[in-house]
């Protein structure tokens, strides 16, 4: 059904549909392959929010839907074009490359306010970046209600938000500078950690 509607007046798409056997990951490589580096990438990412096991299973979703946006801004060479998949893929960069945070960085999420002296946000941790919205326009996850809301009307505190006893160092968010343009040489590709 779904070849008819592809190939009918209304839609017009000139798409080649391969039928696959059902659980063959031999015959889908590229996804199987994307697979293998977005999952290491995800698991670093919560290890360096340093998440606990019960809430990486919550947000696993959340993180490799994240580890993905941004593997897909890693500037690949094809056919002799270096580019980023987005563009590759004929798409636009997506506008959050602007407003880049890190992963587990605690912000304060500002709802309505709650009284003359009650507070007006709740402590949450940022997951990724909402879609379809500004770039400024985050996902953050709310441990206490298991849930993520997104919101562009946050308060960072600059630390993160999980943190281990007895340690300066999570307490401090890594400061990076990456450069960010389509003429890419190798002295542009190197990062400097600033502290």
């Amino acid at each position: 059904q779904l070849i008819k509607l592809a190939h009918s007046k209304d839609w017009k798409l000139s798409v080649t549909f391969e039928n696959n056997a059902r659980q063959t990951p031999q015959q889908n490589s590229k996804a199987e392959t994307g697979f293998t580096v977005v999952a290491p990438k995800a698991r670093a990412m919560l290890s360096a929010a340093q998440v606990s096991r019960e809430e990486r299973y919550k947000m696993w979703g959340e993180v490799a839907m994240t580890a993905t946006a941004l593997d897909n801004l890693v500037a690949v060479t094809v056919n002799g074009e270096t580019r980023t998949r987005y563009e590759h893929a004929g798409l636009a960069i997506p506008l959050f490359v602007k407003h880049l945070r890190t992963f587990g960085e605690a912000g304060i999420v500002k709802n309505r306010k709650d009284g003359k002296v009650g507070d007006r946000g709740i402590t949450m941790m940022f997951v990724g970046y909402a879609d379809g919205h500004a770039g400024d326009c985050y996902r953050m996850y709310n441990p206490v209600t298991s849930r993520v809301c997104e919101s562009c009307d946050i308060i960072w505190m600059g630390r993160m938000y999980f943190t281990t006893e007895h340690s300066e160092k999570t307490m401090v968010l890594p400061v990076i500078a990456v450069p960010i343009t389509n003429d890419v040489s190798e002295d542009d590709m190197q990062v400097t950690e600033i502290m």
